[in-house]
């Protein structure tokens, strides 16, 4: 599903609805979105914009912050969390992928796809 909410230029919320993620049926989900910034893309302001603690970002490269995070969600169910921010050329990219942990490497994989191809 692709939508225009702020502070993003573009939105896509996406689903695996071919998983199993605890009892709603579901697989993993989560985020792809595009922000283009005038001048240079603060990479703080993009990483408020995630539901991801501050602490556990780390960069990969010089272009590209990563966050992996286990834990649970509001039902108490075990869930992974990936994210990446990739800010280049005066554009930031934003992931946010949540699900169960047995598809964390999938939802890595993804990610790093992604920031591939940006």
């Amino acid at each position: 599903m692709r939508s225009d909410k702020e502070p993003f230029d573009s939105r896509w919320i996406c689903m695996d609805d071919g998983g199993e993620f605890g009892d709603t049926g579901s697989g993993a989900g989560g985020m792809v979105a595009v922000k283009r910034c005038s001048g240079s893309c603060d990479e703080k302001r993009l990483e408020k914009t995630l539901v991801v603690d501050p602490a556990v970002w780390h960069r990969t490269d010089s272009s590209t912050m990563y966050a992996d995070v286990n834990g649970e969600d509001d039902g108490g169910q075990r869930v992974a969390r990936v994210a990446m921010i990739h800010v280049h050329d005066g554009t930031g990219v934003v992931v946010q992928l949540t699900g169960p942990p047995d598809q964390k490497a999938t939802m890595q994989k993804l990610i790093n796809e992604i920031r591939r191809r940006t």
